[in-house]
């Protein structure tokens, strides 16, 4: 490649010369890489790059709001070995980084709103919201039934049973999304994609109304704060867990009054998946020698996940994960404040 190239240019000839093209492109005499992987590491953290196009950092792209910091970074990235971990470190501990998103703490908001609306030049945080494989992975951690087991084969992220493995290991079909995927931005898989885009839609509220796995994720915090016997212990524990923070004092009595209202109860979420057989006509049976089915118990933390890999019960059939599914029954007062808590966006949004 002439662009790799100082001076003269030269062919490669060492086998298909892939390797010799990596080597090239990774050289430190190339600024361009170094420059390129900074940026779009920065991107990830702060949710625009130093250069807002991650695509063309050349003649067509936008200045880049620092361009100082950009070199700087990208020489400190050759100079510790290319590093990625190193520079995630660096950017995290920086006070850049450490921010916060409320502009009315920033000392400088009257000049800086007028100046830099868009908050190009970083006087503020930038309020992000997490992607689909973090809001999943939170939800999994929150269950305590995370399995941090390393490698693999594929599982199914979106339907029952649910497997706790982390979302990195989901099956992806390019040519059907799942609603998880599709609800929250999930890049097209047939395409290359620099940055997802970030949509605010009603669906995302009723997937974390009615999915099962939220439902069962309210289930568990509220099994894990129900040892505390006085409720505003029980709601501080809920907020420092769920958002690492105490309530105000008009969030605990708003949680009072939730919790105090009459008929605090939802119906089940699925009826059509009755514990008992039915008639033709739908009635129950009644008098009848039949057994009822049995209810599905529910998953208990010490339970391990049989295997982990995909599989699919037909031909083109979805994978089929290894598990039961999540217990169906109405949620207690406690339990849904822990699942309204679950849809508020501080949950799924990084000040």
């Amino acid at each position: 490649m002439e662009c790799l190239s100082q001076g003269e240019r030269k062919p490669y000839h060492k086998g298909s010369g892939r390797l010799e093209l990596a080597e090239d492109i990774t050289s430190p005499t190339n600024p361009i890489f170094a420059r390129v992987a900074v940026n779009r590491i920065w991107m990830h953290h702060f949710g625009a790059g130093i250069v807002p196009t991650p695509d063309d950092l050349g003649g067509m792209s936008l200045a880049p709001s620092h361009p100082e910091l950009l070199d700087w970074l990208s020489q400190w990235f050759v100079k510790n070995g290319w590093s990625m971990k190193k520079l995630h470190k660096l950017i995290l501990l920086s006070s850049a980084y450490r921010q916060s998103a409320n502009p009315n703490l920033s000392p400088i908001r009257t000049v800086a709103e007028e100046k830099d609306p868009e908050n190009r030049l970083l006087w503020r945080a930038n309020l992000r919201r997490l992607d689909m494989e973090a809001i999943r992975d939170s939800l999994v951690l929150l269950t305590g039934r995370m399995d941090l087991s390393l490698g693999g084969k594929p599982i199914n992220l979106s339907e029952e049973p649910f497997s706790y493995r982390r979302s990195v290991y989901g099956y992806v079909d390019r040519g059907e999304l799942s609603d998880l995927h599709i609800q929250f931005d999930f890049a097209d898989p047939a395409m290359p994609s620099s940055r997802r885009n970030s949509t605010t839609l009603p669906q995302q509220a009723l997937l974390f109304i009615n999915n099962p796995l939220v439902i069962d994720v309210a289930r568990n915090l509220a099994a894990r704060v129900s040892q505390e016997h006085d409720w505003q212990t029980q709601v501080r524990l809920l907020y420092r867990i769920l958002f690492q923070r105490f309530p105000s004092q008009s969030e605990l009595w708003l949680a009072k009054s939730f919790l105090n209202q009459p008929g605090a109860q939802t119906q089940d979420h699925h009826p059509e998946r009755h514990p008992f057989p039915k008639s033709k006509n739908g009635s129950k049976k009644s008098g009848s020698s039949e057994k009822p089915e049995a209810t599905p118990k529910p998953v208990v933390a010490e339970q391990k996940m049989e295997g982990m890999g995909m599989t699919p019960a037909k031909k083109n059939e979805a994978i089929k994960n290894p598990g039961v599914k999540i217990e169906r029954k109405p949620l207690t007062p406690l339990e849904l404040l822990a699942q309204a808590l679950l849809c508020s966006n501080e949950f799924v949004y990084v000040p």
